[in-house]
């Protein structure tokens, strides 16, 4: 069982539930596939939030570090939540750009952190858009 299997069931996440499934099953992979999956599937939940949000608009770059340091998306998330997503970016980034190793444990928080972003997601999004 999957820690992001309920995303299955509601079809309004499908832009992301895929990339946050193959997250968590890289794990068993390699830690640093898992990294990269999980900054991907940060990538895809973040800009899912600009698609759907009308408060928050696309900034002129719309990198990943752009939307989420963006003042108006800063303005709409918990402020708890900008660290973990920060900690997904540089892990991932880790990941993909040096020969750093990455630890299972590290993967592990960067999975826990992504799993606190999308059920901040269906908290504020899942009775709106069912």
């Amino acid at each position: 069982m999957s820690n992001f299997s309920f995303l299955k069931e509601k079809k309004q996440y499908r832009d992301f539930t895929n990339a946050c499934l193959e997250a968590e099953n890289a794990l068993v992979v390699s830690p640093a596939v898992s990294a990269i999956q999980s900054r991907r599937a940060l990538e895809l939940a973040v800009k899912w939030v600009y698609r759907i949000d009308s408060a928050v608009k696309v900034p002129y770059q719309d990198n990943l570090s752009s939307l989420i340091h963006d003042r108006n998306f800063i303005g709409i998330i918990d402020e708890e939540l900008l660290p973990l997503m920060k900690y997904i970016v540089k892990l991932g980034n880790v990941a993909v750009h040096t020969n750093s190793p990455i630890k299972r444990d590290e993967a592990v928080l960067s999975l826990h952190h992504l799993f606190q972003f999308i059920a901040w997601i269906d908290y504020c999004y899942s009775d709106e858009y069912t």
